[in-house]
């Protein structure tokens, strides 16, 4: 069974900051609190690995120090290391403060996992308001509500976060 396992890619979801950041923590609130799943606040993340001192901790370490941005790759790889380690029973998990660009998203789906919904945190009504009309810049919310994975919530409810991510099994095993 274990072997099965291995196979099987783990519920990623990414929150976005939105319009409304108290609906944003709620609902990460609710889902590590009462719904099992982990939060990955990369910032966090990065800042543990670089106080422990680990092999990737130094390179964000001299990355930092050099005064340049961590490159996806190596954000991606400590994210894999975290989601595949091992425990059968973590398999839902939520991606804070990453990705950012579209080349984040890329780099994570194809070296870790697929992002199963982007979560849009919304004022009132159920529209994402694109501020930036500049037709050449093509942001995460767009990529993801072109391939219908951007879910939007204007109030937090389990019932309506199940029905947008759409909690279905996507194998089957006889």
């Amino acid at each position: 069974m274990e072997e099965v396992f291995r196979h099987v890619e783990p519920c990623v979801i990414n929150v976005r900051p939105g319009k409304n950041t108290a609906i944003q923590t709620e609902i990460i609130e609710k889902l590590s609190g009462e719904h099992e799943f982990v939060n990955l606040d990369v910032k966090d993340l990065t800042n543990c690995e670089m106080e422990r001192n680990t092999i990737i901790g130094q390179e964000f370490i001299k990355i930092v120090k050099a005064d340049k941005n961590i490159p996806a790759n190596l954000i991606v790889r400590m994210l894999n290391r975290i989601i595949y380690s091992g425990q059968v029973s973590i398999n839902k998990f939520i991606l804070s403060n990453f990705p950012e660009q579209i080349d984040q998203v890329t780099e994570f789906e194809r070296n870790c996992s697929k992002i199963a919904a982007i979560i849009y945190p919304t004022g009132s009504g159920q529209t994402v308001e694109i501020t930036n009309k500049e037709l050449s810049l093509f942001n995460i919310e767009s990529l993801f509500q072109k391939e219908f994975r951007l879910k939007t919530m204007s109030e937090w409810s389990f019932q309506i976060f199940n029905e947008k991510l759409g909690n279905k099994i996507e194998y089957g095993i006889l």
